[in-house]
């Protein structure tokens, strides 16, 4: 283009500028004049440049034009993940120890074939505070919970235990993931109230703290 078709072009920029900048589209009024500097620089483009860099509020960011470094960085950038949960060795270890190494229900709970109903169920309680998923976060945990479910559901049924002890894993699968849900909701409801009075109890130690000074020491009126 020859120096006579810049500058045409360039008059051309500041017009479209002069009218962005009059509908209050600052940042396009910027472009255009920017433009018309880069074609055919005068006074004017630069001094009107000037009037729309000042109008333009402090703070606004200019949008990173598709294609530049920077644009194709923030679409490539892979979503924001989540912090993983902590969890001890001695967690893992436990849900290790029932996902690959326990060959049958007993080995699971960590019981003798002669196991009464009682054992099963303390054994079992036992595991579940270990294994329950809002307290262990090692992979696997929730797996390992399920299973300590079924295998207490089992044993603790004489009907399927007896089905169980003549041909081991042939237990009926919705049966037993049924009664799983039944011990998993009893042990979470006991849970739950075990920290329901635990807060209670914080909370009366706290009043009376607060009413009273301090609850450790006792005190005498002097007669």
């Amino acid at each position: 283009m020859t120096i006579e078709g810049n500058k045409d072009e360039a008059e051309r920029c500041i017009e479209i500028a002069q009218n962005a900048f009059s509908i209050g589209n600052y940042e396009k009024a910027e472009r255009f004049l920017m433009k018309a500097e880069r074609l055919y620089p005068t006074a004017r483009a630069k001094d009107l440049l000037t009037v729309v860099r000042a109008a333009i509020p402090s703070g606004t960011s200019k949008k990173t034009p598709p294609g530049t470094p920077d644009d194709v960085r923030r679409r490539k950038a892979p979503p924001p993940q989540a912090p993983q949960k902590e969890y001890s060795t001695e967690q893992l270890e436990a849900v290790r120890r029932i996902n690959t190494k326990c060959k049958d229900y007993y080995e699971i709970l960590g019981v003798s074939k002669e196991a009464t109903d009682s054992d099963v169920k303390k054994a079992y309680k036992k595991l579940a505070l270990q294994l329950h998923p809002d307290k262990n976060h090692a992979p696997g945990a929730v797996e390992a919970f399920k299973a300590i479910g079924n295998a207490a559901a089992v044993l603790t049924d004489p009907e399927k235990r007896k089905h169980y002890d003549l041909r081991g894993h042939e237990v009926p699968t919705q049966a037993t993931h049924t009664h799983h849900q039944y011990y998993a909701r009893g042990f979470e409801s006991n849970l739950r109230h075990a920290c329901q009075r635990e807060r209670n109890y914080r909370d009366n130690m706290a009043w009376k703290a607060r009413n009273f000074g301090d609850t450790n020491h006792t005190t005498s009126n002097d007669s």
